[in-house]
């Protein structure tokens, strides 16, 4: 598994958001980009290609290494998932065309429950009411030369 840290990993357990985003490994099939591969195509054209991640918003008072053994053993398969602590830059820096979907606050997530009682299991000092986790997807394009505003009509 590949981890990429882009913040501290400091040892005090500080109250933050913290990002990790999760990928299928190069070479790795990515079912959900291949969802909507097509409908990019169709309004974008065909040298459009999308890539898919997994984003975890964890709030709570994690140090580095907690954030990096949550990620690593709760939040991906180390067989075909990569991990990236922070936000993972594009494959293409020339292009970096991201869209992130999220869920609304209050919408409940189950993902994001999972993860929240899975983080509350593994690292049993936590206070409960000090973590919240939300979930969405990153997906970044390549091959596109639009506005953004086409961007969101797509993404919504």
């Amino acid at each position: 598994m590949t981890t990429f840290f882009t913040e501290s990993t400091e040892s005090a357990a500080v109250v933050r958001v913290h990002r990790v985003e999760v990928y299928p490994h190069a070479g790795e099939p990515d079912p959900l980009a291949g969802q909507y591969l097509d409908a990019a195509r169709e309004a974008f054209g065909q040298g459009v290609s999308l890539e898919s991640g997994r984003v975890y918003l964890i709030e709570a008072p994690l140090s580095g290494q907690d954030v990096q053994r949550i990620a690593n053993e709760l939040l991906a398969d180390p067989v075909n998932q990569s991990v990236f602590i922070g936000v993972r830059e594009a494959h293409d820096p020339s292009q970096p065309t991201r869209v992130e979907v999220h869920y609304q606050p209050g919408v409940m997530a189950p993902v994001a429950q999972s993860a929240r009682d899975a983080t509350l299991e593994m690292l049993p000092g936590l206070d409960a009411d000090a973590v919240r986790v939300r979930t969405g997807w990153r997906f970044d394009f390549t091959g596109l030369a639009i506005d953004g505003a086409a961007l969101c009509r797509f993404a919504e």
